[in-house]
Parts: structure tokens; C-alpha cells; sequence
């Protein structure tokens, strides 16, 4: 075999390889990461009303742990199409005004402490949807990567605009004294 054939068998087989790393190790792990914050997230739930004497059949407490508990039974169907798709099917009933009626019935320390669980919750379910979506991954990825080539662009403008105004500023502070 030649050395170009041994190369791209070389590709071939890292591609193999990194697929097989991808679908075999990385996703399962993925997927258990996100069950285990959101076990965790439970048991911050379950913790929150303790302390506060929230009862377990109040329906801000049962309502955030139906949650908790769908999207960890859940967690390995949750793609960015079933999201989509959940958005455009139920998307004014996913607001749930009645849980925000709850909420508001609650003391402001409760309800911040609610508010933090249930904002951590979106979260995780958002890095399993966005990352787990390469497209939507590499786009995000690549949107970053201009966000931070455009703040550093602009420093180094800010530089350059700041080299050239201090010479500028000077030769006119010398004509104001000379004049």
C-alpha cells in the first residue's frame, strides 16, 4: 500500500474512532450529567421546602418537581426537534400562569429560592439541547468566536484611536500655551 492509501486509511480509521468515542462514551456521559444535576436540583427542591415549611402538596412545589422528574425520566429524548417542535405545538400553554399565581402567593425569599431552582433547571435542559445538537453547537461555537474577535478587535481600535489622540491632544495643548 502506498503511502496516500495509508493516510486515507488513517483518516478513515480516526473518523471510526472519534464516532464511536461520540456515540458510545460521550452522549451516554452527557446524558448522565444531566440527571445527576437534576437529581441534584430535586434535592435542593425537596431541601427549599423543608426549610421554608412550604407544603409538599402545594402546587408550586408539585409543579416544579412534575418537572424535575419528566426531564429526568425523559432526559435521552430531548433533541433540538422535539424542542422546536414542542415550542411551535405548545408554546403559549408552556407558561403556565397559574404556577406564576402560586409563586407570587409565596414570601419573596421562597420564591427567589424557587425562581433559582427552576432558572437552573432551564439551563441544564438548554446546554442538553443546544449542545447536543452539533449544527446548533458549531453555529453557537462559531458565533462566540466572532463575539470575542469583535471585542478584541474593538480594544485594539480603542488602542490605535488613543495612540494617535495623545500626540494630537499634546501638540494642541503647545499651541494654546505658545499662543
Amino acid at each position: 500500500m502506498n503511502s496516500y492509501g495509508w493516510n486515507v486509511l488513517q483518516f478513515w480509521i480516526a473518523i471510526l474512532g472519534f464516532w464511536v468515542w461520540l456515540y458510545c462514551f460521550w452522549r451516554p456521559y452527557r446524558l448522565d450529567v444531566l440527571r445527576e444535576n437534576l437529581f441534584a436540583l430535586r434535592d435542593e427542591l425537596f431541601s427549599c421546602a423543608v426549610d421554608e415549611g412550604l407544603p409538599f402538596d402545594h402546587p408550586v412545589y408539585r409543579g416544579l418537581r412534575h418537572d424535575l422528574n419528566s426531564f429526568i425520566r425523559f432526559a435521552e429524548k430531548m433533541t433540538l426537534f422535539r424542542a422546536m417542535i414542542t415550542l411551535l405545538v405548545f408554546g403559549e400553554r408552556l407558561a403556565r400562569p397559574e404556577w406564576q399565581n402560586h409563586l407570587h402567593g409565596l414570601p419573596i425569599h421562597v420564591q427567589k429560592r424557587l425562581l433559582a431552582i427552576h432558572h437552573r433547571e432551564v439551563i441544564e435542559i438548554a446546554n442538553r439541547v443546544i449542545l447536543g445538537s452539533p449544527p446548533l453547537a458549531l453555529i453557537l461555537g462559531l458565533l462566540e468566536l466572532g463575539s470575542v474577535a469583535s471585542h478584541l478587535a474593538g480594544r485594539i481600535i480603542g488602542r490605535i484611536q488613543r495612540g494617535i489622540a495623545r500626540p494630537l491632544e499634546e501638540q494642541a495643548r503647545e499651541y494654546r500655551i505658545a499662543s
